[in-house]
């Protein structure tokens, strides 16, 4: 697999939905999160199926970082 996506918010309510149909179709995740209102207890059970960067998606650096991966469109 040589892209994938990039889920900002991921571990909120709908974004761990989405981030759970995705990986139910194949495709490689990334959430970005600061986990202020979402949970890690969104993803449970995801460990080893995605890559979680906690950060703000405020911040410019922390995005950068996110989406610097081939894997992620």
């Amino acid at each position: 697999m040589s892209t994938g996506y990039l889920i900002t918010g991921g571990a909120g309510f709908i974004g761990s939905h989405l981030v759970r149909a995705l990986l139910d179709r194949g495709w490689p995740v990334r959430v970005l999160d600061n986990f202020s209102s979402g949970s890690a207890a969104n993803l449970a059970g995801l460990n080893g199926k995605l890559e979680v960067v906690r950060g703000d998606v405020r911040d410019g650096a922390i995005v950068r970082e996110a989406v610097q991966s081939s894997r992620i469109r």
